[in-house]
């Protein structure tokens, strides 16, 4: 077995394993049981948000991008859409869509990965629900650096 040790800021590990996938091993599982640690890998989707990134994005969402954030942010990390549209003034129909195409964009623009999402996608088929939340990696990063702000 290797063991490859490498020294950097997170940013600088982030964007050495975005680049050299075959480094990204095997971490901590998802359940944070212990159990079967070789069936999880850690996620680019992680690896891309380091505090600094975060704090990047933070401060370069504006107006209905920040608002859409922080309603989220205040609901716990998970919103419906409904209530997001209420909050933005949106009617039903896609102008949330445009919100959320900015957000993305930024975030790929700040990571350098062309998969990064800052605000996902979430649904539930049991109670025919759908909306928006913010990943577990990002949420409790984003709730410090915006509790500064």
């Amino acid at each position: 077995m290797k063991l490859l040790v490498f020294e950097g800021a997170p940013g600088e590990i982030a964007d050495l394993l975005e680049r050299m996938p075959h480094l990204n091993t095997p971490g901590l599982p998802s359940n944070g049981s212990g159990a079967n640690a070789n069936s999880s890998l850690v996620s680019p989707k992680v690896a891309v948000w380091t505090r600094e990134r975060v704090t990047e994005m933070w401060n370069c969402l504006y107006g209905a991008q920040r608002k859409l954030v922080q309603l989220i942010l205040d609901k716990g990390g998970k919103v419906d859409v409904a209530d997001a549209q209420k909050h933005l003034g949106f009617g039903r129909g896609p102008k949330i869509a445009g919100v959320l195409s900015s957000i993305t964009r930024n975030a790929r623009r700040i990571t350098k990965y062309k998969e990064a999402r800052f605000v996902e996608d979430w649904i539930d088929e049991k109670h025919h629900s759908w909306g928006y939340r913010l990943p577990q990696h990002i949420l409790a990063t984003l709730q410090s650096v915006a509790s500064k702000k």
